[in-house]
């Protein structure tokens, strides 16, 4: 195991916890995303984990040393960890190459140089080093602040919501040009970010966190399909929700008629159910206990196409691709093609 978190916490003024009892690990080689809305303290457990924060109780381990506990605070630039800002904190008046040599101080002077020039061109910004900042796109700065963190050859990478300031297109490329340099060069890495696609598509595994707490931890498909808490299956993408009394049943009755469960359940149950999981066809022919709906609303996507179905007072959300085709106000039937997943 690389890095150890256990139990930590940090509160700020009148002693609220902003941080409340957090733990995971990541491993050698594993990208790590630390997910959830603004204000539930992401952002807080990373710069604990950096030493920008002083943690007010538990332990961060990096590579069995402790860095960080109630009596122990190894400074930032001891700890062998690169951190990438939100707003990439480049020197204004430094080329590209002086950046990414600046932290070079393990190395001789006259090493440096030639060094960071190694760092720039694997990120692909090898001929842009003598650039200063304001002469570079917002991308090729991820790039240069990147290539500065790395370039020591730091254990873990830290990047604090590092894509927020790019454009859409250019946040995809870029998204996908720094996972690909990380994985090249071997190291581990934690986001930190409030992007459900982000995480999804950069991460090998999630810490969903809400409230100081982390929800859910697991890969992209694991908490994407088999989310714990409400919390986690409404936070990671759209859903639909459902409540009922089960009586040690896998089948659960609701206003769209019967829905298997993932599990046997007993008692009062909340599940969720994905709209790309639900699937809409005329009345005609379909099963009994299939209840009738009428389509509210569409969007069309292009590839896939988004419904809006009312049935018996209930709103559901329903994904199909475009092959399959209604107008609002058409009757359907909504039919379910995974089972639904219970929730703690």
């Amino acid at each position: 195991m690389l890095l150890e978190v256990r139990n930590i916490e940090k509160s700020f003024e009148k002693g609220v916890p902003v941080v409340k009892g957090v733990s995971f690990s990541v491993h050698e080689n594993e990208i790590f995303a630390l997910l959830g809305p603004s204000g539930c303290g992401k952002t807080t457990t990373l710069r604990m984990i950096s030493g920008f924060e002083r943690l007010d109780r538990g332990e961060v381990k990096l590579d069995g040393i402790t860095l960080s506990s109630e009596n122990t605070q190894v400074a930032p630039q001891k700890r062998g960890i690169g951190f990438v800002f939100q707003d990439y904190a480049l020197f204004p008046h430094m080329s590209a190459l002086d950046n990414v040599a600046f932290g070079l101080t393990d190395l001789p002077k006259f090493k440096r140089r030639v060094f960071a020039e190694e760092v720039l061109c694997r990120t692909g910004m090898g001929d842009y080093k003598d650039r200063n900042p304001a002469e570079l796109s917002g991308g090729q700065q991820q790039r240069v602040a990147l290539a500065r963190a790395i370039a020591p050859e730091p254990k873990l990478v830290l990047l604090d919501e590092p894509f927020s300031n790019l454009d859409a297109m250019l946040r995809d490329t870029t998204r996908k040009e720094v996972r690909s340099i990380l994985k090249r060069a071997g190291m581990s890495a934690i986001l930190v970010t409030h992007d459900q696609e982000e995480a999804l598509s950069f991460a090998d595994r999630i810490a969903v966190m809400n409230d100081g707490k982390i929800e859910q931890i697991g890969t992209p498909e694991e908490v994407y399909y088999k989310p714990k808490t409400k919390f986690v299956a409404q936070f990671l993408g759209r859903t639909n929700l459902f409540e009922a009394d089960v009586e040690n049943s896998d089948m659960i009755d609701t206003k769209l008629g019967s829905l298997r469960l993932n599990c046997r359940a007993n008692g009062p149950v909340v599940c969720s159910i994905r709209p790309e999981h639900l699937t809409i066809e005329k009345p005609n022919g379909a099963a009994e206990g299939c209840s009738k709906g009428v389509i509210v609303g569409r969007e069309f996507k292009g590839h896939d196409i988004t419904y809006y179905v009312e049935c018996s007072g209930e709103r559901y959300i329903v994904h199909t691709d475009n092959r399959i085709l209604f107008e609002p106000d058409d009757e359907v039937v909504v039919k379910p093609l995974e089972p639904a997943v219970v929730l703690d």
